[in-house]
Protein backbone atom coordinates (compact mmCIF):
# COMPACT_ATOMS: atom_id res chain seq x y z
CA UNK A 1 0.00 0.00 0.00
CA UNK A 2 1.32 3.45 -1.00
CA UNK A 3 0.01 6.35 1.12
CA UNK A 4 -0.45 10.25 0.86
CA UNK A 5 0.19 11.93 4.27
CA UNK A 6 -1.44 15.11 3.79
CA UNK A 7 -0.54 17.53 6.33
CA UNK A 8 -0.77 21.52 7.73
CA UNK A 9 1.26 22.12 10.57
CA UNK A 10 2.01 25.81 11.96
CA UNK A 11 3.99 24.80 15.26
CA UNK A 12 5.77 21.60 14.22
CA UNK A 13 3.80 19.35 16.52
CA UNK A 14 1.23 18.21 13.76
CA UNK A 15 4.31 17.36 11.21
CA UNK A 16 6.47 15.74 13.84
CA UNK A 17 3.55 13.32 13.97
CA UNK A 18 2.84 13.02 10.39
CA UNK A 19 6.61 12.16 10.44
CA UNK A 20 6.07 9.42 13.26
CA UNK A 21 2.65 7.95 11.54
CA UNK A 22 4.85 8.05 8.32
CA UNK A 23 7.83 5.87 10.30
CA UNK A 24 5.52 3.69 11.54
CA UNK A 25 3.43 2.78 8.25
CA UNK A 26 6.96 2.02 6.82
CA UNK A 27 8.11 -0.24 9.52
CA UNK A 28 4.50 -2.30 8.90
CA UNK A 29 5.81 -2.97 5.07
CA UNK A 30 4.15 0.04 3.17
CA UNK A 31 5.43 3.46 1.86
CA UNK A 32 3.98 6.65 2.50
CA UNK A 33 5.19 10.37 1.38
CA UNK A 34 4.29 13.24 3.80
CA UNK A 35 3.31 16.53 1.57
CA UNK A 36 3.43 19.78 3.83
CA UNK A 37 0.61 21.86 2.61
CA UNK A 38 1.90 25.75 1.72
CA UNK A 39 -0.39 28.34 1.39
CA UNK A 40 0.51 31.92 -0.69
CA UNK A 41 -0.03 33.89 2.47
CA UNK A 42 0.48 32.63 5.81
CA UNK A 43 -2.89 30.83 7.74
CA UNK A 44 -2.41 30.90 11.47
CA UNK A 45 -6.06 30.88 12.77
CA UNK A 46 -9.60 30.79 12.70
CA UNK A 47 -12.52 29.08 11.15
CA UNK A 48 -13.21 27.96 7.87
CA UNK A 49 -15.98 30.63 7.71
CA UNK A 50 -13.56 33.17 9.08
CA UNK A 51 -10.37 33.18 7.42
CA UNK A 52 -8.68 35.28 4.60
CA UNK A 53 -9.29 34.20 0.67
CA UNK A 54 -5.34 31.78 0.44
CA UNK A 55 -4.07 29.79 -2.35
CA UNK A 56 -2.22 26.42 -2.00
CA UNK A 57 1.08 26.39 -3.43
CA UNK A 58 1.86 22.65 -3.51
CA UNK A 59 -2.13 20.93 -3.48
CA UNK A 60 -0.87 17.31 -4.17
CA UNK A 61 -2.26 15.06 -6.56
CA UNK A 62 -3.61 12.22 -5.25
CA UNK A 63 -3.87 9.49 -7.89
CA UNK A 64 -0.70 7.15 -6.87
CA UNK A 65 -2.15 6.82 -3.66
CA UNK A 66 -3.79 3.69 -2.50
CA UNK A 67 -4.79 6.17 0.73
CA UNK A 68 -4.73 9.37 2.06
CA UNK A 69 -4.15 10.78 5.36
CA UNK A 70 -5.23 14.10 6.08
CA UNK A 71 -4.26 15.71 9.27
CA UNK A 72 -4.10 19.23 10.69
CA UNK A 73 -4.22 21.02 13.87
CA UNK A 74 -7.14 21.75 15.60
CA UNK A 75 -8.63 25.48 15.60
CA UNK A 76 -11.41 27.17 17.01
CA UNK A 77 -12.93 23.88 18.32
CA UNK A 78 -12.95 22.76 14.41
CA UNK A 79 -11.29 21.58 11.75
CA UNK A 80 -8.81 24.61 10.62
CA UNK A 81 -9.41 25.91 7.17
CA UNK A 82 -6.38 25.05 5.47
CA UNK A 83 -7.34 21.10 5.80
CA UNK A 84 -10.83 21.85 5.27
CA UNK A 85 -9.95 23.38 2.36
CA UNK A 86 -7.80 20.73 1.33
CA UNK A 87 -10.48 18.13 1.81
CA UNK A 88 -12.66 20.35 -0.89
CA UNK A 89 -9.93 20.48 -3.89
CA UNK A 90 -7.51 18.13 -3.82
CA UNK A 91 -7.85 15.61 -7.07
CA UNK A 92 -8.08 12.55 -8.14
CA UNK A 93 -10.27 11.48 -4.44
CA UNK A 94 -13.55 9.32 -5.90
CA UNK A 95 -13.09 6.08 -4.01
CA UNK A 96 -9.99 6.54 -2.28
CA UNK A 97 -9.90 5.56 1.19
CA UNK A 98 -9.03 8.80 3.28
CA UNK A 99 -8.42 8.59 7.29
CA UNK A 100 -8.32 12.00 8.90
CA UNK A 101 -6.12 13.03 11.95
CA UNK A 102 -5.43 15.79 14.47
CA UNK A 103 -3.03 17.14 16.83
CA UNK A 104 -4.46 19.45 19.69
CA UNK A 105 -3.28 21.51 22.90
CA UNK A 106 -6.38 20.44 24.93
CA UNK A 107 -6.01 17.73 26.85
CA UNK A 108 -9.69 15.25 25.48
CA UNK A 109 -10.94 15.02 22.30
CA UNK A 110 -14.56 16.23 22.83
CA UNK A 111 -12.69 19.67 23.22
CA UNK A 112 -13.15 20.40 19.52
CA UNK A 113 -11.05 16.70 18.09
CA UNK A 114 -13.85 15.02 17.50
CA UNK A 115 -15.62 18.03 15.42
CA UNK A 116 -12.80 18.53 13.76
CA UNK A 117 -12.83 14.73 12.74
CA UNK A 118 -16.37 15.07 12.13
CA UNK A 119 -16.19 18.13 9.84
CA UNK A 120 -13.35 16.91 7.70
CA UNK A 121 -15.81 13.08 7.27
CA UNK A 122 -18.80 15.41 6.23
CA UNK A 123 -16.21 17.04 3.30
CA UNK A 124 -14.68 13.44 2.21
CA UNK A 125 -18.10 12.00 1.69
CA UNK A 126 -19.29 14.51 -0.33
CA UNK A 127 -16.38 13.90 -2.53
CA UNK A 128 -17.34 10.44 -2.93
CA UNK A 129 -14.07 9.51 -0.58
CA UNK A 130 -14.33 6.37 1.39
CA UNK A 131 -13.47 7.87 5.37
CA UNK A 132 -12.11 5.95 8.16
CA UNK A 133 -12.35 6.28 11.70
CA UNK A 134 -9.89 9.28 12.31
CA UNK A 135 -7.45 10.20 15.11
CA UNK A 136 -6.97 12.82 17.51
CA UNK A 137 -3.83 13.57 19.17
CA UNK A 138 -3.89 15.90 22.09
CA UNK A 139 -0.76 16.73 24.08
CA UNK A 140 -1.57 18.30 27.26
CA UNK A 141 -0.51 16.70 30.42
CA UNK A 142 0.70 14.02 28.18
CA UNK A 143 4.36 12.97 27.01
CA UNK A 144 3.87 14.24 22.92
CA UNK A 145 6.02 11.62 21.82
CA UNK A 146 4.87 8.80 23.41
CA UNK A 147 1.65 9.64 22.36
CA UNK A 148 2.24 10.26 19.10
CA UNK A 149 3.88 6.82 18.79
CA UNK A 150 0.55 5.47 20.61
CA UNK A 151 -1.66 7.09 17.65
CA UNK A 152 0.96 6.46 15.04
CA UNK A 153 0.63 2.31 16.16
CA UNK A 154 -3.15 2.32 16.07
CA UNK A 155 -3.45 3.74 12.69
CA UNK A 156 -0.95 1.41 11.15
CA UNK A 157 -3.28 -1.22 12.53
CA UNK A 158 -6.56 -0.07 11.09
CA UNK A 159 -4.58 0.48 7.43
CA UNK A 160 -3.48 -3.05 7.89
CA UNK A 161 -6.82 -4.39 8.26
CA UNK A 162 -8.59 -1.90 5.34
CA UNK A 163 -9.02 -3.43 1.93
CA UNK A 164 -7.75 -0.92 -0.77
Amino acid sequence: MHAGIIVYSVTGFTKTFAEIIKSVIEKSGHTADIINLETDIRITGGTAASCPEFKFINLPDCTDYDIILIGGPVWAFSANPVIIKCIEQINDVSGKSMMPFVTMAFPFAFMGGLNALRMMRNIAEKRDMHVMEGVVLCRMGRNFNNEAQKKAFMIAERLQHTQI
